[in-house]
């Protein structure tokens, strides 16, 4: 089935790059508490790679990437064409227009990630620029990327620990959280980890959230998408 990323396929726990650095790809990973393993299969080239480490090491994909490197010349070509352009200062970018339903999530957030090792607390300020701390997991407010609105939920970002197994061996990691209304006045959706650095083969981990907000509330016939989400 397709992916996200128009160039990735996956099927039966298989993934399918089209486009590997100029080879077509074949991968895998897996891994336990202390332990991770990568393969990578170019099947037009005969060449299989396979990297294995201790501690569920998050730089798997970098030593794979550097033995296909010394194997096939047009794979390192291509791989130091893409770090070379990774380096370079990005180009200005255009101010996008202001999103006004921003301003309708403006306040304080409370809530939960629901980890199978328990509930982790989570809280959010938002202003109505999008401006957004977080605290997870009782930690001490921190500033964190802008909340964006999505179709007809939302988007946050945070950085913390939830502290269960299968993440404490990918810190650092930050936590995204996609957020819709769920009819009865409390918004649902999921808080998916992904490591930092992120990793193309990194582990991403997701949980059930619960967002209620606190301050100020929303009120009945404004023209809060939200609230008409709700309705």
């Amino acid at each position: 089935m397709s992916a996200d990323d128009p160039v990735l396929r996956y099927s039966m726990g298989w993934w399918i790059n089209l486009h590997q650095y100029g080879y077509r790809m074949i991968y895998a990973s897996g891994g336990t508490l202390d332990s991770g393993a990568l393969l990578y299969i170019f099947p037009a080239a005969d060449v299989s790679i396979v990297v294995l480490g201790n501690g569920g090491n998050p730089h798997l994909s970098d030593i794979a990437d550097r033995i296909a490197a010394l194997i096939l010349p047009r794979y390192g070509q291509n791989l130091a064409r893409a770090a070379a352009l990774a380096n370079q200062p990005p180009a200005a970018a255009a101010v996008p227009a202001a999103d006004r339903r921003l301003a309708t999530i403006a306040g304080e957030w409370v809530g939960a990630i629901d980890t199978w090792k328990g509930s982790r607390s989570v809280k959010f300020e938002i202003k109505s620029d999008g401006t957004t701390r977080a605290s997870i997991n009782g930690a001490p407010f921190a500033a964190e990327r802008n909340a964006r609105t999505y179709r007809d939920g939302f988007v946050l970002g945070a950085h913390g620990d939830i502290e269960t197994p299968e993440t404490a061996r990918r810190r650092p990691y930050r936590i995204g959280f996609e957020i819709y209304a769920d009819g009865s006045g409390d918004f649902r959706g999921a808080a998916t980890t992904w490591q930092v650095p992120g990793t193309r083969n990194g582990g991403v981990f997701s949980y059930p959230v619960q967002l209620k907000r606190v301050s100020p509330a929303p009120q009945a016939g404004s023209d809060d998408p939200f609230v008409a989400a709700r309705r």
